[in-house]
């Protein structure tokens, strides 16, 4: 009986040991010891993967402090008691790089074991696109970034409303949405903008940033008044909100799975002279700060109907014309600066901050509330602008005075954790320069602040500024308490600076200027802040009034764009055909794909769509001397590049001879040589069908070459021995001459310095125009106005070869050269501020008459069309220099005319 007894206690899940010493198994004698008391504290652990950067720190519970140098398993050091909360959040966030960490599974209770599942996955903060917001050209310019280089490479122009003040990407990366107030602008020579009713511009994006318009876009608002002038996006991107100053209002919109929006019932009433609505993060209240009236009124915010509802309960006074509320990263705290009670020299400025209850959404003011800010002593009483900038440390902000048309200051305050209140930091307020418009540009991490000047040049000042007025750029480095300290910064920008912003690395800093349409971009020293501007990109232009330039993560993925070819077209005047490759992106070689594509009667010239997915071939006919040439689209294979379809041909003029797609995508251009005009066309953005835009325009000279410039303002004819500068009207795709009359400009058309011109072409960032003059062996070279687009300041280049084709890289930094009698293909080095070409070392013989060249979208390949029916491929190496590549000869058919490279981002 014992030993069955034994036996069945042995089959239980009790432990071994008491079985084993009962039976007699653990040859000893006595009473077992008593079983381990169950654990009483429990510990966390996070797993942490993607970590790159260093200065990762996380926190439990807010306090409990852990510093991560590599991927791998955290145990925080305090153990927690059963039942007890625990809550694992970024204390302070990875640099060099800059990365960013996101916690899930962070928080909870203790529930009788360790916690072993949080997850902390980093990412290092590669921009992907970014945008310009420009005001008077009613466009985004948007730009691909290299990671590498900080190069914004002009992609695409999203033509939007009139004056465009704010715009919203969803969080997905599916929709861009514009606010446009409509205000009407009458710059110095250009044509006026009629005041329009302010409205919402709605796009999709693709993954590489292209916009197409959503149905139904713009939608009017404010009813039909230029009355906007706030858009903000509820948490979670369902529901988008305007404020109307003048209406005292807001309006609400529903965002639909495809982008189209719907009211939600508004408006909803604010005080006087509302400014953009604030959320909490959670998306439960709605805060609205009222400039006339003085005051913050509060609402809920209903998440399924997007309806708000005031709390009248809730309202809170502030100062004298407040601005709009900002809210800490954790909620608790809310801030509104005010402007000086009074215009008298050197009044202070006020800020109010209120504690936040997350329950209700109600504000408390903390005490000692407003707290002054004061003015850099002696600068003046201009009416100034504040606006309030958080520390990513969360302990410190920053209040930047733009000192009206005086000079702009700088205070500095730490926050108290406990109760929201401010005190200022040691040496504040820091002088900035004149007229500190614009946003300023912090660094991601904390390290470095930036601040533009615009300068003593402005309208409010008497001054008209241009592209050659100076500016400047304040800079401060930032201690780990936030204190700033004052860097040399750049004393002395031309054209002056508008408003500045930090690349998500805090590797580069971009800057707008209103002054001249351009964007200029610098690099940032990671020691010292020292700003250097970047010689390829360095300088690009805009649309009309750039009020804002910066560079964004893609929601969609956050790795760095790689550029790489991917097909080319070369069209076969005699074989009425046009041959198709796709481009090996690791050594360029071209691969013939199938044969070549039947088209119209002798193609001349092929053009791309600007998603890559349209080819558009201008056909001069049998007779281009006395019959009209056609145009055709043909669909493109994403896979192949092959092409397809019947083409839709439409007629052009007599004898087409070059064609052009603008930067939106809705425009196509045909130059026809023998009857002197240019035929415009509309281009649906999503079949690629064409639509005549009416008669063809007169050129007043028989045109063999057109270009659009990048930024979509301008078209430049083209003759044998004169060009000519066309304004683009973004809306009609209309073109008209250009009538503007600046002192020391050549109205068109102008005289090129010899005839036998072949080709124009304009280099990526719009600066400099190029024309290749064959008969003289010389390069024309144009400066491109930032303002206006017209041609000026010509130079004539000599070259000594027959140059029939040019080619600038996607950097800016090299041009190539077709030189035909010479059999030769030339490469030169481009001076950024001048355009000037320098040889790099000798022309590179190519075997046979160099009719045409071309760069690939990725900037490492060089492909040259000759005349014995062939395309080669060079590689180009870090000088510029041409290497050809091995095996890299590729037929095409007869009489070959210029190659188009077609490529894409990754």
């Amino acid at each position: 009986m014992p030993s069955t007894i034994c036996a069945a206690r042995a089959l239980t899940v009790f432990t071994i040991l008491s079985v084993l010493t009962a039976c007699g198994g653990g040859g000893g004698s006595g009473a077992p010891p008593p079983p381990p008391p169950p654990a009483t504290t429990f510990t966390v652990t996070a797993t942490v993967t993607g970590l790159a950067g260093s200065g990762l720190t996380l926190l439990d519970n807010g306090s409990d402090s852990k510093a991560v140098t590599a991927d791998g398993s955290v145990t925080f050091a305090t153990v927690l008691a059963n039942a007890a909360p625990y809550a694992v959040t970024v204390g302070a966030q990875p640099t060099s790089p800059i990365q960013s960490c996101t916690v899930t599974n962070g928080s909870g209770t203790i529930a009788g074991a360790n916690v072993a599942n949080v997850a902390v996955a980093c990412a290092t903060q590669n921009p992907r696109v970014a945008y310009s917001l420009n005001y008077y050209g009613g466009s985004s310019t948007a730009y691909v970034t290299d990671a590498a280089t900080g190069q914004l490479r002009l992609r695409s122009v999203i033509k939007v409303g009139n004056t465009p003040i704010s715009f919203h990407g969803d969080s997905a990366g599916r929709f861009l949405f514009y606010l446009n107030q409509g205000t009407a602008q009458s710059p110095l020579a250009i044509p006026p903008i009629p005041q329009t009713s302010s409205s919402l511009s709605a796009f999709t994006l693709n993954a590489t940033g292209d916009a197409r318009e959503v149905a139904g876009s713009p939608y009017p608002i404010s009813s039909g008044l230029p009355a906007a002038t706030g858009l903000t996006a509820l948490p979670g991107d369902g529901f988008l909100y305007v404020t109307n100053s003048t209406l005292n209002n807001i309006e609400g919109f529903a965002v639909s799975a495809t982008g189209t929006l719907t009211s939600v019932g508004s408006p909803f009433a604010t005080g006087a002279g509302p400014n953009p609505v604030t959320f909490d993060s959670a998306g439960h209240f709605a805060y609205v700060s009222n400039q006339t009236s003085s005051s913050v009124f509060v609402y809920s915010v209903n998440g399924t109907t997007g309806a708000l509802t005031e709390i009248q309960a809730d309202r809170v006074a502030t100062g004298v014309s407040p601005s709009a509320v900002f809210l800490t990263t954790d909620g608790k705290f809310a801030y509104v600066t005010n402007a000086p009670a009074s215009m008298s020299a050197n009044a202070p400025a006020s800020i109010s901050a209120f504690a936040v209850n997350s329950s209700s959404g109600a504000l408390t003011p903390v005490a000692g509330s407003p707290f002054p800010v004061p003015p850099v002593v002696g600068v003046g009483s201009n009416p100034p602008i504040l606006s309030v900038i958080f520390n990513p440390n969360g302990k410190s902000l920053y209040i930047k005075n733009d000192g009206g048309t005086g000079t702009g200051s700088l205070a500095a305050f730490s926050i108290d954790s406990a109760t929201g209140a401010l005190a200022p930091l040691g040496g504040s307020p820091f002088t900035l320069g004149i007229s500190a418009t614009g946003l300023a540009g912090l660094d991601p991490a904390g390290r470095f602040l930036y601040v533009a000047n615009q300068g003593p040049c402005t309208v409010a000042r008497g001054c008209n500024p241009s592209f050659s007025t100076t500016g400047s750029i304040s800079a401060f480095s930032l201690d780990a308490a936030g204190v700033p300290t004052a860097l040399p910064g750049l004393t002395a920008v031309t054209p002056a600076p508008y408003q500045v912003s930090v690349d998500p690395t805090g590797r580069f800093l971009y800057q707008s200027s209103v002054d001249a349409n351009e964007v200029i971009s610098y690099s940032i020293d990671q020691t010292t802040g020292a700003l250097t501007k970047l010689q390829a990109g360095g300088t690009s232009r805009s649309g009309g009034e750039p009020v804002f330039i910066g560079a964004f993560v893609s929601p969609q993925n956050s790795a760095p764009y790689t550029f790489s070819p991917k097909f080319a077209y070369v069209p076969n005047v005699a074989d009425n055909t046009i041959s198709t490759y796709s481009s090996d992106p690791a050594t360029g070689k071209l691969s013939a794909v199938g044969t070549p594509f039947p088209s119209g009667v002798a193609p001349q010239a092929v053009a791309v769509s600007l998603r890559g997915d349209v080819a558009f071939v201008a056909s001069a006919g049998s007779t281009p001397t006395t019959t009209a040439g056609t145009v055709s689209a043909y669909a493109i294979n994403a896979t192949t590049g092959a092409l397809s379809g019947s083409g839709g041909s439409l007629p052009t003029g007599k004898g087409p001879s070059s064609l052009a797609t603008d930067r939106t995508g809705r425009f196509l251009y045909v130059a026809n040589a023998f009857d002197a005009t240019i035929s415009a066309y509309s281009v649906d953005t999503t079949s690629g069908a064409l639509t005549a835009n009416g008669a063809p325009t007169p050129a007043i000279f028989n045109p063999i070459g057109v270009v659009v410039d990048p930024t979509g303002q301008n078209l430049y004819a083209l003759g044998v021995d004169r060009v000519a500068v066309y304004e683009l009207d973004a809306t009609s795709g209309a073109i008209s001459l250009s009538q503007v009359t600046y002192p020391n400009f050549i109205p068109s058309p102008i005289l090129l310095p010899a005839s036998g011109a072949s080709q124009i072409t304009v280099d990526p960032s719009g600066n400099f125009a190029y024309i290749p003059i064959f008969s003289a062996k010389m390069i024309a070279v144009f400066q491109i106005d930032p303002y206006a687009g017209v041609l000026y300041n010509l130079q004539s280049i000599t070259t000594g070869r027959a140059n029939t084709s040019i080619a600038i890289d996607p950097t800016g930094l090299f041009a190539y050269t077709a030189d035909l009698t010479d059999n030769t293909v030339s490469a030169y080095s481009v001076n950024p501020t001048t355009g000037a070409l320098t040889i790099i070392g000798s022309p590179v013989p190519v075997g046979a008459n160099a009719l045409a060249v071309t760069t690939d979208y990725s900037g490492k390949f060089v492909y040259v069309v000759l005349t014995n029916k062939s395309v080669l491929t060079f590689a180009i190496g870090s000088t510029g220099a041409l290497t050809a590549v091995a095996g890299g000869n590729v037929a095409t058919g007869n009489s070959p005319g210029p190659i188009t490279a077609v490529g894409g981002v990754q």
